[in-house]
């Protein structure tokens, strides 16, 4: 599929040790929270990225593949919670 593709390219984007999981509990960490009303939906893969190049790389591996992306930063909450990018 294309998911799988997808994975297997951004493994190879980025090799260093914890930078992609597919680890059940870091997606179920990563895309819910108690702090928020709006209903969870599960993450299938996390890329964890240092530089504006590195964004640019996911993006653009997304865009390929045709996966949607969210974007979670710091996990506080001041910007008003995560949610998908359309």
């Amino acid at each position: 599929t294309d998911f799988v593709l997808a994975e297997r390219e951004l493994k190879q984007a980025f090799p260093a040790q914890g930078a992609v999981s597919t680890d059940k509990a870091e997606l179920e960490s990563y895309g819910s929270s108690t702090a928020s009303y709006h209903p969870t939906s599960p993450h299938t893969i996390i890329v964890r990225v240092k530089s504006t190049g590195d964004v640019v790389r996911v993006v653009k591996i997304a865009k390929r593949f045709r996966i949607p992306i969210t974007v979670y930063s710091g996990g506080t909450s001041l910007e008003g919670h995560f949610g998908g990018v359309s």
